[in-house]
């Protein structure tokens, strides 16, 4: 039969098992049609053209020749694909080989691999064609990885996700869903159950023809041979697993082995010292395309590649010296911090101190820190640049004071600003926070303060106040007072407040201090006076600021640790000096002892307007004494 003509009669169902080698073992004989019989020319075979005998040529050939029990002995060590694809090479390899007395070579070849028996609906060659080959029984596809072994046949991806193909049953077919072979479709995330619909045909077409009794009979019997399937199924799959596990470890000997030739190749040109000094979980080389692959390495292809793989290492050796670096300096920072934080505690409490990332850049330390990598550096090595270290903070005040002295001029060509303006009692700053922050509070505000109090004000934008000069110049001036530092320090005085009579009435004064009266309402400045309070008035202030007392002291860290200098909201401050200074033994703080407030706190919290009651001057007296007393918290001083 022409071969056009064969494809055209090709059943549209697959059989099982089915293609090229589905029939028995002895060949299949077909008449061939009949041609115009013509008489060619002999031709004699050039020197150097083999002559063809029985269509073999070379060492196929030699092979037909071979003795029975010679060949045999051959290719009995031969896999079961070999002896497929020798039975495809001629007419007669294919009639020795699927002759069914050539069994026990199919059998000797399964057992090389370790194949479990052929099943009974298959026969050598079917079984053989079904585990090694991946053709589509359904579109001779030659990518086909999954078998559906209840029919013995191989379906490739674009088949399972043919509707036409694979499926849920129509319901007609519901009664032999048991015996139509299911397959697990692969979905999104969930594989999905379906059946294929020219064996649910097949199938139901046979059954419909049965009769009652013959449809019982015959369900049972594709129930039994289903689960001689299964069994058989079982072993298949536990095959494919130990060949799976056996291919992936000889991949990975190949890949070890491809690994120490390229390791070899770069020690020879003197990267051996770099791939030694790799950490473990440094993979970038090994997850190099050209190195992760299960191939033997070739002379020709390690030198298309070795420029890119010596440039990869010139990376890795980049990297691994920033790392050493790294850890060098984070080592030696870590010298300095302990060298430093033994200085900061021996100044005074409130000591303006540059911030310990300042000292790191400072000249005498920064050639400590960068060191040549052999020398080890100690304690000792620092204390050439601690002795040096006072002249360079003060020189940091003097830097600092100056751009703040740059600061004013900027805001207001008309100020003469020097740094002695600085300390005058109308000069204040703001930062992002504005709020109104004098010198030298500028250096402890919470803003630019670390937790151990050191100080970065360059970190923050900071802004001449200009609203507050306006209104400290006009309140100095209509008190008929000079802008002057003993001015501030006269302001500053404990029982002096500022008093707004337009902001108080009958029952109550409004009184502040002097850096909140430059915040006040401009339109209350000729209603505002200097008074002295008495006694019992400044009782009633100090319980107001209690209460300020008690909001800000776990916003922010205000509280100084007088053993260690760090610094800590209240609750932080306590468990801290528990912990660390007291051996786990809670107990009240004392200030002065074992913490003191910022530079800056007293200012924050008296930064507000206080009203105090003319006519309950002793209920005001028993709120003070009963906020002193809550929380372990001392009354502030005023």
């Amino acid at each position: 039969m022409p071969r056009s003509l064969r494809k055209r009669v090709r059943e549209d169902t697959p059989s099982e098992g089915g293609g090229s080698d589905s029939d028995e073992y002895v060949p299949i004989k077909r008449t061939a049609p009949k041609r115009p019989r013509t008489t060619p020319t002999a031709k004699k075979p050039t020197k150097g053209q083999k002559k063809r005998v029985g269509h073999l040529t070379g060492a196929l050939r030699q092979l037909a020749e071979m003795p029975l029990d010679l060949l045999f002995e051959v290719l009995s060590h031969l896999n079961p694909i070999d002896i497929l694809h020798l039975s495809r090479t001629s007419k007669t390899l294919r009639g020795m080989l699927m002759n069914k007395t050539a069994a026990f070579i199919w059998r000797h070849a399964r057992a090389n691999v370790g194949l479990p028996e052929c099943p009974a609906d298959l026969n050598e060659a079917q079984f053989t064609k079904l585990i090694f080959e991946p053709q589509c029984h359904y579109c001779d596809g030659a990518k086909a990885n999954t078998i559906i072994w209840s029919n013995h046949t191989r379906v490739c991806r674009m088949c399972l996700l043919d509707s036409k193909k694979f499926g849920p049953l129509k319901a007609q077919f519901k009664i032999i869903q048991d015996v139509i072979p299911s397959v697990t479709i692969p979905d999104r995330r969930y594989g999905r159950k379906g059946f294929c619909h020219l064996y649910a045909r097949r199938l139901y077409r046979h059954y419909d023809k049965l009769d009652a009794e013959a449809k019982l009979r015959w369900l049972q019997e594709k129930r039994d041979e289903q689960q001689s399937r299964t069994e058989h199924t079982n072993l298949c799959k536990a095959w494919f697993e130990v060949q799976a596990q056996q291919r992936a470890a000889e991949l990975n000997k190949i890949h070890q082995k491809r690994l120490e030739a390229i390791e070899e190749k770069l020690y020879e040109l003197g990267w051996g010292v770099e791939l030694e000094k790799m950490e473990d979980d440094d993979d970038s080389i090994l997850d190099h395309p050209f190195v992760d692959q299960s191939k033997p390495l070739t002379d020709r292809s390690w030198e298309d590649n070795k420029e890119e793989l010596i440039e990869l290492m010139e990376q890795i050796q980049e990297h691994r010296l920033a790392r050493e670096y790294h850890d060098r300096q984070r080592i030696r920072h870590g010298i300095l911090k302990e060298v430093y934080d033994s200085f900061v505690v021996s100044q005074p409490i409130h000591a303006i101190l540059l911030g310990l990332a300042d000292v790191a850049r400072l000249g005498p330390f920064k050639d400590v820190l960068n060191a040549p990598a052999k020398d080890d550096i100690t304690v000792e090595h620092f204390a050439a640049a601690l002795k040096e270290l006072p002249r360079h903070i003060d020189d940091w005040r003097s830097s600092v004071d100056g751009k703040l002295v740059a600061l004013i001029k900027t805001a207001d060509s008309r100020i003469r600003a020097t740094k002695s303006t600085l300390a005058l009692p109308t000069t204040f700053f703001q930062c992002h926070c504005k709020l109104t922050v004098g010198y030298p509070q500028i250096f402890t505000h919470a803003c630019v303060a670390n937790s151990f109090g050191l100080s970065y004000p360059e970190c923050i934008t900071w802004e001449f106040d200009r609203h507050a000069l306006k209104m400290a110049t006009a309140l100095l001036q209509q008190w008929g007072l000079d802008a002057k530092m003993a001015t501030k320090q006269k302001l500053e005085q404990p029982s002096l407040f500022v008093e707004c009579l337009n902001c108080s009435d009958a029952n109550q004064r409004t009184v502040m201090k002097w850096h909140a009266a430059v915040n006040h309402s401009s339109s209350c400045t000729s209603h505002m006076r200097l008074v002295d309070l008495d006694g019992q008035e400044q009782v009633a202030v100090k319980a107001l600021v209690a209460k300020k007392d008690l909001w800000h002291r776990s916003r922010n860290r205000h509280f100084i640790c007088v053993a260690c200098r760090q610094r800590f909201d209240w609750h932080g401050l306590n468990s801290h000096i528990t912990d660390s200074h007291r051996d786990g033994v809670a107990s009240s703080l004392a200030e002065d002892v074992d913490y003191a407030p910022t530079l800056g706190y007293q200012s924050l919290i008296c930064a507000y307007a206080f009203q105090i009651k003319l006519k309950v001057k002793s209920m005001v007296a028993s709120d003070s004494a009963n906020l002193s007393s809550q929380g372990e918290i001392p009354r502030p001083s005023v």
